[in-house]
C-alpha cells in the first residue's frame, strides 16, 4: 500500500518539484496539493492522507498554524514542516505542535521521500542541518559540556551526538534529559 502525501506550499513551482520527486517513488502517492494552510487542513479532513508535508510559512494560515487543526481533524496524519527556516527556534516550535518531521528546502532531494518515510513509520525526523542546528543551541545555551575528546568527524562531541540519536528516535526532550542525567 501507498503512503498517501498531502503537499502544501505557496510556491506552484515548489510544489511541483516535490510532486516530482515523490511521483518517483514506488512507494508514495501525492493525493492533493495546498497553497496555504487553510486549504491544506480541508484537505486532510477530505482526503485523510497518511503524511501531510507543510511549509512553515504560507498565507491565510501557516503550516505552523496549520498543525494542530490537523491534529483535530485527522490524528493520525503525520507531518513534515518543510521550510526555508533552520533556526532552532523554528524546530522547536514545530516539535511542540507535534509535528514528527522538519527539513529545510536547501537539503538533497532524496531527503523529503526519507522523511516521509520516517514519520510515517512512526519516528522522528529532522534533516541533518537541522540537527546539528539543535545540537549546537543545546551547546550555545549551557545544556551540554564542551567536546573535549570523543568528536567523530561530524563537529559534535560525543554527548552532542548521543542528544540527537535520542531525539531521532522520538524521545522528548525531558526524556532525552532524563536518559542522560542532565538537570534543567
Amino acid at each position: 500500500m501507498k503512503i498517501r502525501v498531502l503537499l502544501a506550499d505557496d510556491h506552484t513551482l515548489v510544489r511541483t518539484g516535490l510532486r516530482l520527486v515523490l511521483q518517483a517513488e514506488p512507494d508514495m502517492e501525492v493525493v492533493g496539493e495546498a497553497a496555504d494552510g487553510l486549504i491544506a487542513c480541508e484537505m486532510v479532513e477530505a482526503l485523510k492522507p497518511d503524511v501531510a508535508v507543510l511549509d512553515v510559512t504560507m498565507p491565510r494560515m501557516t503550516g505552523l498554524e496549520a498543525v494542530p487543526r490537523i491534529r483535530e481533524i485527522h490524528p493520525p496524519c503525520r507531518i513534515v514542516m518543510l521550510s526555508m527556516h533552520g533556526e532552532s527556534a523554528f524546530v522547536r516550535e514545530a516539535f511542540k505542535l507535534g509535528v514528527q518531521g522538519y527539513i529545510t528546502k536547501d537539503t538533497e532531494f532524496d531527503e523529503l521521500p526519507r522523511a516521509i518515510r520516517t514519520v510515517h513509520a512512526g519516528k522522528h525526523y529532522v534533516c541533518p542541518e537541522v540537527a546539528f542546528t539543535v545540537a549546537d543551541g543545546f551547546r550555545q545555551t549551557g545544556h551540554e559540556a564542551p567536546s573535549t575528546a570523543g568528536d567523530q568527524g561530524h563537529g559534535l562531541s560525543f554527548r552532542q551526538q548521543s542528544v540527537l540519536r535520542l531525539l531521532a528516535e522520538g524521545k522528548s526532550a525531558k526524556e532525552v534529559a532524563f536518559t542522560l542525567g542532565i538537570s534543567s
